[in-house]
């Protein structure tokens, strides 16, 4: 099973084909399967995004367990997936600095792949650029309201 991740923005955002001799992040429409995933988001603009990986494992993510995402609070002695993942973080980041104009305002939701109707168990208001921070990782069925721009000061509620 695979980590995926969804990106829904307020304006209309382009068809990235998978290249894995290049590992770029590539984005597609919903799919009848996952449609279900649109109750997650208030923008109206939805796509999966996927990573080198070609899935969003290739992305930062904690599981959800026993009330919490215990990779966001202890790393094992020696593991580099931290590092290993930045390359995809950067890319993501890169490419909505290509493909979104500021100040905007748009969604992440990451989840297990099958989860698309199970509830969000975290809301979070984070600049774009807190992607890049090798702490940062998508919490298994959390929702990111991302602020790029001028509002990115503006933006650190955590609930």
């Amino acid at each position: 099973m695979c980590f995926v991740l969804y990106i829904a923005s307020p304006k209309p955002m382009p068809l990235v084909a998978w290249d894995e001799t290049t590992g770029d992040i590539h984005t597609k429409p919903l799919s009848d399967r996952d449609l279900s995933v649109k109750a997650h988001f208030k923008n109206p603009h939805i796509y999966y995004v996927g990573s080198d990986t070609h899935c969003g494992c290739g992305f930062r993510n904690a599981s959800y367990q026993n009330g919490c995402w215990p990779e966001e609070e202890w790393q094992p002695e020696g593991d580099t997936s931290q590092i290993e993942a930045q390359p995809n973080h950067e890319r993501l980041v890169h490419f909505i600095h290509l493909y979104l104009s500021e100040p905007t305002t748009f969604e992440f939701y990451g989840m297990w792949e099958g989860d698309f109707t199970d509830p969000s168990l975290s809301d979070q208001t984070i600049p774009l650029d807190r992607l890049l921070d090798l702490s940062f990782y998508f919490r298994d069925r959390g929702h990111y309201t991302v602020t790029k721009g001028k509002s990115e000061q503006a933006a650190s509620s955590n609930h």
